[in-house]
């Protein structure tokens, strides 16, 4: 007999999944959380009017195929392809995949998109000349982040939550542009990327598991983020689900939260999507799994023309303050 095959659609079921999301929304309602934020946006509330929103980049790159670069460990597998990628695809990457690609392998990314609130990923700026490429940071991010990211290469966006603090904020900074929470700094950079029209998109090194517990992260990542992860992840919620070729691998709550609420999104989004990580769990029936290597030759190839000037464009738009929040959101499916 052969080796047997899990399928982590079915492996949740529907029980599983609202369980999941309760104990999501019960996080997001911790009041410690909410203290980091709104200390976070009372210290950033004075500069944001000197920033653009996100708006000007609404559609901006129509059926422009997109990579979004994470910092797991299958990264390594097949990095080496994204330097000759970025000439023909936009790459969008989380901050902590930031260093890898800069310190070993030399390239920028062209946009760099924040969602976590923490002093610590300002490290991952680091010795980084980010003139070199648009950082996208929620208007919750720490205020380091405002110190160590080239003023006129930053654009802010606001995080649409439930929560009391995520619809007061627009209140606050004017009409930015509004992005869904997304779990994970993976669900801004994919709703960033998505919003702005990409298609096709593939995950790139979006591992959301471990192959052990010694290897959290593709090498390259700031000093310290390995033994970080396993001293908070590892003391609790950890569980087994089946990898893209039906193997049990290590995994986390939170990244079977973002597999949950990216498998909530995709049915109404026109979106194209695809897994290239050639590793972890990111598979359900409409995200295709195909090789880097594969999806650039069949997606990529031409190269792009007059993307820095369309970037450029984006961050010049101008909005003017007082009008109501916009949630940017990807193409959405007609109703039937």
């Amino acid at each position: 007999m052969g080796e047997q095959r899990i399928d982590g659609e079915t492996y949740l079921s529907e029980r599983d999944m609202e369980h999941h999301r309760q104990a999501y929304n019960t996080v997001l309602k911790q009041d410690d959380l909410e203290q980091i934020h709104l200390s976070n946006f009372l210290w950033n509330m004075p500069i944001l009017k000197n920033y653009p929103g996100i708006l000007g980049y609404e559609g901006k790159f129509k059926n422009i195929p997109a990579i979004l670069v994470g910092a797991g460990p299958s990264l390594e597998k097949n990095m080496h392809l994204l330097k000759e990628a970025k000439k023909k695809a936009i790459i969008c990457c989380g901050d902590a995949a930031l260093p890898i690609l800069v310190n070993k392998l030399g390239i920028y990314p062209h946009f760099v998109i924040m969602g976590d609130p923490t002093e610590k990923q300002a490290a991952n700026f680091k010795g980084i000349d980010t003139t070199k490429f648009m950082t996208i940071a929620a208007t919750i991010c720490a205020p380091s982040i405002f110190r160590v990211v080239d003023p006129q290469h930053l654009c802010v966006y606001n995080v649409r939550s439930e929560s009391a603090l995520g619809s007061l904020i627009p209140y606050h900074t004017g009409r930015k542009g509004g992005m869904p929470a997304g779990v994970l700094t993976s669900g801004s950079v994919f709703g960033f990327a998505a919003m702005a029209g990409c298609s096709p998109i593939t995950f790139v090194g979006h591992d959301l598991s471990w192959p052990t517990p010694d290897k959290m992260y593709a090498e390259g990542v700031v000093q310290g983020k390995h033994s970080y992860q396993k001293v908070v992840k590892f003391k609790a919620e950890c569980l087994l689900f089946p990898d893209i070729n039906g193997q049990l691998v290590l995994t986390h709550s939170t990244f079977i939260n973002f597999y949950i609420w990216l498998k909530g999104c995709l049915p109404r989004i026109t979106t194209r999507l695809y897994n290239s990580s050639e590793a972890g769990i990111l598979k359900m029936k409409l995200i295709k799994v195909v090789p880097l290597k594969e999806w650039l030759e069949k997606f990529c190839k031409h190269e792009l023309v007059g993307i820095d000037e369309k970037i450029e464009a984006g961050h010049n738009y101008l909005c003017p303050d007082g009008m109501i929040e916009k949630l940017m959101l990807p193409k959405l499916k007609a109703a039937k």
